[in-house]
């Protein structure tokens, strides 16, 4: 698997972690999308939105955020702002993807078990773009 977009946050670093996730999420102006879990729906999942993050339709750059350990996010989710979807409503036990916008709210949460396609990422990263 080649991931183009993608920073692939190291579970076994959290200073890095943090580094880098602060650095994607409040440094840079991209639409983040941040997948969870390293079983085969999270790989599934960052194959297709790393695909998705090459497009830029409404001309803000798209990035994606691996957590490959459902640890790190209880870590770093206070970086990110509330949105439509509440921060505290995201778990990695009930949560797949997270789709943050430019002001690093959460605006578009895909809950594991969903049907994953480029169609589903896709909408997530347009909902995560709107002004």
């Amino acid at each position: 698997m080649q991931l183009d977009r993608t920073i692939i946050l190291p579970s076994n670093n959290l200073t890095l972690a943090k580094k880098l996730f602060r650095s994607l999420i409040e440094d840079e102006a991209v639409l983040t999308m941040i997948v969870l879990g390293n079983d085969t729906e999270g790989n599934q999942a960052v194959t297709i939105a790393d695909r998705r993050a090459r497009v830029a339709p409404v001309g803000f750059e798209r990035k994606v955020a691996w957590l490959t350990s459902s640890r790190l996010f209880n870590e770093l989710k206070h970086f990110l702002s509330d949105g439509e979807i509440r921060v505290d409503s995201i778990t990695p036990e009930n949560t797949l993807c997270v789709a943050v916008s430019l002001t690093d709210q959460v605006m578009h949460k895909i809950s594991k078990g969903s049907e994953i396609d480029f169609l589903v990422i896709e909408r997530a990263f347009l909902k995560a773009g709107e002004l």
